[in-house]
């Protein structure tokens, strides 16, 4: 039975590697830099935060900075009623503006806004109802825009039937083992992400830097707590009233990747707990073909991963009491002994076929993560690959299993 669930999972990680892959090798042509647009349809950005005096102020500088009209543009800034110096750090900015304004060929168009603590949703939803732009926009505080990124979205709207676009987020400047674990994974979700576009299979896009056309909040409804999701679960809403989602592969925005494992942990076991509690929203939806890729594909392989980890972690941790027991019963037989052979026999490699196919599918999430760098514009390097490898592997089916657990018992988790 272990060994049929085994081939099992595997057999279709597989597919679905190979799926994306052929996927891409298909249409890899249209992987092209994205023309400048030519239209600027009126946008407004919304910069929610929370406890976020350190990187806030770089977050607005760097929406400025962007190569938008200025006056298309306006930056709406909430404040969700952090307990740091968030509110001081956003008036001294905007009273920095107003002092600098004489000097500038535009006036800055930066708004702040102070709420009651009530979660980045309810700041989203405060944005929309003073946002004046044809486009509503969100922007992390933690985020910092590459000047070229929206207008490279804005682009993706001159089709009329897309309604959202989605950006590629980058791990800014990785310092240490975690950060740059963090900066693969990353670089294979430019790839990931630019594939489920094409396939119309987006679940979610980056709450780092998104674009919606207003429209879309008139027709669907504001944003949702949605387990603190609230970025996933629109993209949930739009899927199942077939809107169409587009995702632009070269519109970077650089993010500031947690740099601890703890905070790593926290992060990524509310993001699964996030995926898991809506899928269960939106269960009606999974394996049925009216709901095309999103449900036949993108759903069932956000499980497939799940489960595929933590059955990998459980056998290897069984393997290893196993071994233990056997060592202890040795050394209760015969005491300690050290037997160790210098001499090495390829005859005694394993070339069973789980092995094989194992190592096939490790090369394949290699090859992801080397198109992502690719497509990204960042050379090849194998050193934050195997950072991932050994990181992820070890500290991944903890935060998963932890979700299951709070999804099981019903217990909500925090934002941090």
């Amino acid at each position: 039975m272990t060994e049929i669930v085994f081939y099992f999972l595997l057999f279709l990680a597989l597919y679905i590697q190979v799926f994306y892959l052929v996927t891409f090798l298909e249409k890899r042509r249209e992987i092209r830099p994205t023309l400048r647009t030519t239209k600027y349809p009126t946008l407004s950005i919304v910069v929610p935060c929370f406890n976020e005096e350190k990187t806030v102020a770089k977050t607005i500088n760097s929406l400025l900075a962007t190569d938008y009209p200025k006056d298309k543009l306006e930056i709406l800034v909430i404040d969700d009623g952090s307990k740091d110096n968030t509110w001081q750090v956003l008036q001294s900015l905007l009273l920095h503006f107003k002092t600098k304004a004489p000097l500038l060929s535009y006036q800055p168009p930066v708004k702040i806004f102070h709420k009651e603590n009530g979660g980045k949703s309810s700041a989203l939803n405060l944005g929309l109802t003073v946002a004046s732009g044809e486009i509503f926009g969100c922007v992390d505080a933690d985020s910092f825009v590459a000047p070229d990124a929206i207008a490279k979205m804005i682009k993706h709207f001159e089709d009329e039937e897309v309604m959202a676009v989605g950006s590629s987020v980058i791990v800014e400047k990785p310092k240490n083992m975690i950060e740059l674990a963090q900066a693969a994974e990353y670089h294979m979700a430019v790839y990931v992400k630019k594939v489920l576009g094409w396939l119309a299979g987006l679940h979610v896009v980056a709450g780092a830097l998104s674009l919606f056309r207003k429209e879309v909040f008139a027709e669907i409804g504001n944003y949702r707590d949605a387990h603190r999701t609230e970025d996933m679960e629109i993209i949930f809403r739009m899927q199942v009233r077939g809107m169409k989602i587009a995702q632009c592969h070269d519109a970077f925005v650089y993010t500031v990747a947690p740099d601890t494992v703890a905070k790593l942990y926290y992060q990524r076991r509310r993001w699964i707990y996030g995926f898991i509690n809506n899928v269960l929203d939106y269960r009606h939806t999974f394996m049925r073909p009216k709901f095309g890729n999103f449900a036949m594909l993108t759903i069932p392989s956000g499980f497939i991963g799940i489960g595929g980890v933590i059955y990998l972690f459980g056998d290897q941790v069984a393997n290893i009491i196993t071994l233990a027991g056997k060592k202890i019963t040795e050394f209760l037989a015969v005491g300690f002994s050290v037997n160790f052979n210098p001499n090495f026999d390829p005859f005694f490699i394993t070339t069973k076929a789980p092995l094989i196919l194992l190592l096939l599918s490790m090369g394949l999430l290699v090859a992801t993560m080397l198109i992502g760098k690719w497509m990204a514009g960042v050379k090849p390097s194998f050193f934050d690959i195997a950072c991932f490898v050994l990181i992820y592997s070890i500290i991944a089916p903890f935060w998963m299993v932890s979700a299951i657990g709070n999804t099981v018992f019903r217990r909500q988790i925090n934002w941090r």
